[in-house]
C-alpha cells in the first residue's frame, strides 16, 4: 500500500510532492477497530484478509500479528491501516503499559512488536525489555522522530530503528523481514522427526 493509498483511507493525512513521504495530518481520522478479548481489556484489534489469513474453510494460519504502539492516535492509525492492508493482523496499543499488558494476554500470538521509543510512563525501550522476558526473540521494530532517542534502545537482537517522517513501504518491508526471519527461526527450531 502506498502512502497515497494509506492518505486516503485516513483521510486527514497529507502528502508531500516527493512520492511516499508523509508530512502533516489532520485531526479528522476515521477508525474502525474492534476491542480485544471477550472482556473488552485494552487495546485494538484490527485486520484481516491478506497473505496467510484463514479463508472461509480453509486450514491456512492466521495472518502475522504485529504489536503497534504509539501515543499518538493518528500517527498510530496511520500505520494501522497501512499494516492491515498488507494482510497483517494488528493489536493497536497506545501506551507501553497497555502494550505489555496485550503481550501478557497473547504471549506467543505476537509475530512482532513495533513501538515509538519516546511515549509518556514506559517507553518503547523498556517496554521491548519487559516483553522480552516473558516472549524471548521477538523482532522489535523502533519508530522515533527524535535522533537523540536512539540511544535509548537496545539494537541486540537485531532491532531496527525507523525515523520519522517514514516511507510507509520501508514500513512494511522491515516489517515482512522481521516477520519472515522469526518463522524462520520457528520453523527451524521445531523438533524434526
Amino acid at each position: 500500500m502506498s502512502v497515497q493509498e494509506a492518505a486516503r483511507e485516513t483521510e486527514g493525512w497529507l502528502v508531500d510532492k516527493e512520492p511516499r513521504r508523509v508530512r502533516g495530518r489532520r485531526a479528522d481520522l476515521a477508525g474502525s477497530h474492534g476491542e480485544v478479548g471477550q472482556e473488552g481489556g485494552p487495546g485494538r484489534a484490527s485486520g484481516a484478509g491478506g497473505p496467510g489469513a484463514r479463508k472461509e474453510g480453509a486450514t491456512a494460519p492466521a495472518a502475522p500479528c504485529v504489536l503497534l504502539v504509539d501515543d499518538d492516535d493518528q500517527i498510530r492509525a496511520v500505520f494501522g491501516r497501512c499494516l492491515q492492508g498488507a494482510g497483517f493482523r494488528v493489536l493497536e496499543a497506545s501506551s507501553g503499559e497497555e502494550a505489555s499488558e496485550l503481550s501478557r494476554r497473547c504471549g506467543d500470538g505476537i509475530d512482532i512488536l513495533v513501538t515509538d521509543v519516546e511515549m509518556p510512563g514506559m517507553g518503547g525501550a523498556e517496554l521491548a525489555a519487559r516483553i522480552d522476558a516473558e516472549t524471548p526473540g521477538l523482532p522489535v521494530i523502533y519508530v522515533t522522530g527524535n535522533p537523540g532517542s536512539i540511544s535509548a534502545v537496545s539494537l541486540d537482537g537485531g532491532a531496527l530503528v525507523l525515523m520519522k517522517p517514514l516511507d510507509l513501504d520501508d514500513l512494511l518491508k522491515a516489517v515482512e523481514r522481521a516477520v519472515e526471519g522469526r518463522a524462520r527461526v520457528r520453523r527451524d527450531s521445531r523438533p524434526r522427526g
